[in-house]
């Protein structure tokens, strides 16, 4: 069994007898406006230092950040419908953009000019130390976890570990 549901993957886990060190907290998301400077082939990028990623979509690039103080959640309270959250209208999310951009841009200068097309808000799954969990999880036969690749779907890596819960 592969477990790769996002912000409920720890209860799986643990319905499977395993456990996972994540927490769903929120997530800000931005996608530019469509360009020819961002294409499908261009790799998911992890950038520990401005506490974002970025990854192409939808013709644009999509970069996302997290809160200073992270927004967490108890996925047990979670709505199955993850809209029903008050993310979205959560005018805070700009003051993230404002708050961070700088430190994102050291990586991508073209972010405090590029034409910005959508904002959303939403929780995704961290661990503690920021380094994924991917693989087996141990005592636990024939299970394996990609908590988040409910979000990611078929991105290129620059890092990856094995699970170690």
């Amino acid at each position: 069994m592969i477990d790769a549901a996002g912000p409920w993957a720890g209860l799986i886990a643990r319905e499977a007898g395993g456990h996972l060190p994540i927490a769903p907290v929120r997530s800000h998301y931005w996608i530019t406006a469509k360009s020819p400077e961002f294409n499908k082939t261009q790799p998911y990028v992890i950038l520990p230092d401005a506490n974002a990623y970025a990854r192409t979509e939808m013709g644009g690039l999509l970069f996302g950040l997290r809160d200073r103080v992270c927004l967490s959640h108890d996925p047990r309270q979670l709505p199955s419908d993850l809209s029903e959250l008050p993310y979205n209208s959560d005018l805070e999310g700009w003051n993230v953009l404002e708050d961070q951009g700088s430190e994102l841009a050291r990586f991508y200068p073209g972010v405090e000019t590029t034409q910005l097309a959508h904002y959303i808000a939403g929780p995704s799954t961290y661990t503690p130390d920021g380094q994924f969990v991917l693989g087996s999880v141990p005592d636990t036969d024939g299970f394996l976890v990609g908590p988040w690749v409910l979000r990611v779907r078929n991105r290129r890596f620059w890092r990856c570990r094995k699970c170690y819960c």
